[in-house]
C-alpha cells in the first residue's frame, strides 16, 4: 500500500507528465489547465496532470474519472499511462473513509395515486386514479464508508446509507436507511470483489414501510483500458407492514461503462428482480435495462442522457382487474451538471424525469414528470 501512494505523490509533485511539446503542465494554473481540457477533451497529459490534483486534494471521483479518461485517450507515454494506473490503485488503497452525497430541489413533481371515495367500502370497485401534486420537495441522499485494512489488499468496508424525500405533502415523504458491511478484497487498479451482509428499513408517510436483511456480493473489473464492467448479486428476507407481502427477494444487476477518448462515456445497465411473497398476487418478476450517454458539452458543462425500458409480471389474481397484471414502463432522464463550479465539492445540476406506465390493467396506467435541481459529487 505504501509503494502506491509513494508513487503517486511522487508523481505529483515532480510534474512528471509532460506533453508531446515536453512542457510541465504541473506548472500551469488550475484555470488554464481545465480550459485546456474543455477545449480539447482528448488532451490525455492534461487530464492526467488533472487527475494528480484532484488526488492531492482528496477529490477521489474526480481523479478516478479523469485519470481512466486520460488512459482513454490513446494520447499518453507508457510512462504516463503507469502514473495513471497508479493513482487508479493508490486510490483504493489510501481511502479509508469514502462519503458520498447528492441534494436536490424538486419544485414540480406530478405522480398518479388511487384514491378510494369510500373509505368504508370493504371493495376495491370504487377505486379510481387521480393525478396528485406532491408539492415541492427536498431530495437527496448520502452514505459514509469505512474501511479497515486486514492486510494489504484486503478491508473490512461498512456502508450506511440514506435517503429522504420531504414534500410539503407529507402523504408522499419518504426515508431509507441501508447497512452493508463485510470484506472488500482489492484487486490490480481499481478493480474488486466485495461481500457483504445487509440490513434495510423505509419509512413511507409517516410510518414504517418495511424491514429487510440479507447479503449481496459484487465485482467490479476493468475489462480493458476503456471498459469497466460491475455484477452483482443479493438476497434479502423481507418484513413488510402491508398485509401478504412477507417474503424473499432475489436480485441479479450489472453495469457496463465504456469511457471514450474525449470526455465522454456510454454505459449500459440491467436488472432482474425476483419477489417470493406471501400473496400471489403481490409476487412478481421485475426486468429493466437501459443505456446512458456522458458528453462534455463545452464551457464546463456535462450532459447525461439516460432511457430506460422496464417491464412487471405479476402472479395470482389483481382484485383491481380480475386478471393477473402485466406493466410496461417507458422513461428516460436528461441531467444538465455545470461541472466547472464547485461548492464544498459539488456541482450543480437540473434534470428531467419522465416515465410512462401502461398496465393491461387500464386503471393502473400513469405519467410521472419530475424536475429536479441541486449539487451533486457525481454525474
Amino acid at each position: 500500500m505504501l509503494k502506491h501512494l509513494l508513487l503517486a505523490a511522487l508523481y505529483f509533485a515532480a510534474g512528471c507528465s509532460a506533453t508531446a511539446q515536453n512542457e510541465n503542465l504541473a506548472a500551469v494554473d488550475l484555470a488554464v489547465l481545465l480550459a485546456r481540457i474543455d477545449d480539447n477533451p482528448a488532451d490525455g497529459a492534461a487530464r492526467l496532470e488533472f487527475a494528480k490534483r484532484e488526488f492531492a486534494r482528496r477529490r477521489d471521483q474526480s481523479a478516478e474519472f479523469n485519470a481512466r479518461q486520460a488512459l482513454n485517450t490513446g494520447t499518453l507515454t507508457d510512462t504516463q499511462a503507469f502514473e495513471a494506473r497508479e493513482i487508479l490503485s493508490a486510490l483504493q488503497r489510501r481511502r479509508k473513509w469514502i462519503f458520498n452525497f447528492d441534494a436536490s430541489f424538486a419544485p414540480a413533481t406530478n405522480r398518479q395515486e388511487f384514491i378510494d371515495p369510500d373509505p368504508d367500502n370493504e371493495t376495491d370497485e370504487d377505486v379510481v386514479l387521480q393525478t396528485i401534486d406532491s408539492g415541492v420537495g427536498v431530495i437527496g441522499f448520502g452514505s459514509v464508508e469505512n474501511r479497515i485494512e486486514l492486510t494489504e489488499n484486503t478491508r473490512w468496508s461498512t456502508e450506511v446509507f440514506s435517503t429522504a424525500t420531504i414534500f410539503t405533502n407529507p402523504d408522499f415523504n419518504a426515508y431509507f436507511l441501508a447497512v452493508r458491511s463485510g470484506p472488500l478484497f482489492l484487486q490490480s487498479g481499481d478493480d474488486r470483489i466485495g461481500l457483504r451482509a445487509l440490513s434495510e428499513v423505509r419509512w413511507l408517510g409517516q410510518e414504517r414501510d418495511f424491514l429487510a436483511a440479507g447479503a449481496e456480493a459484487f465485482v467490479q473489473r476493468s475489462l480493458t483500458d476503456r471498459l469497466v464492467g460491475f455484477g452483482r448479486l443479493t438476497f434479502r428476507g423481507v418484513d413488510d407492514s402491508f398485509d401478504g407481502q412477507d417474503g424473499i427477494t432475489y436480485a441479479a444487476d450489472g453495469t457496463v461503462t465504456r469511457f471514450g477518448r474525449d470526455g465522454r462515456f456510454e454505459r449500459v445497465f440491467g436488472l432482474v428482480f425476483r419477489a417470493d411473497l406471501e400473496a400471489d398476487n403481490q409476487s412478481f418478476w421485475f426486468g429493466r435495462v437501459g443505456f446512458g450517454v456522458f458528453r462534455e458539452a463545452g464551457f464546463g458543462l456535462g450532459i447525461l442522457v439516460e432511457p430506460s425500458i422496464s417491464f412487471q409480471s405479476f402472479e395470482g389474481i389483481d382484485s383491481t382487474g380480475g386478471i393477473r397484471r402485466q406493466d410496461w414502463r417507458y422513461g428516460g432522464r436528461l441531467r444538465a451538471v455545470k461541472r466547472d463550479w464547485r461548492l464544498f465539492g459539488t456541482s450543480p445540476f437540473v434534470s428531467l424525469t419522465v416515465q410512462r406506465l401502461e398496465s393491461n390493467i387500464d386503471a393502473f396506467d400513469a405519467t410521472q414528470t419530475t424536475v429536479n435541481a441541486g449539487f451533486t459529487r457525481t454525474f
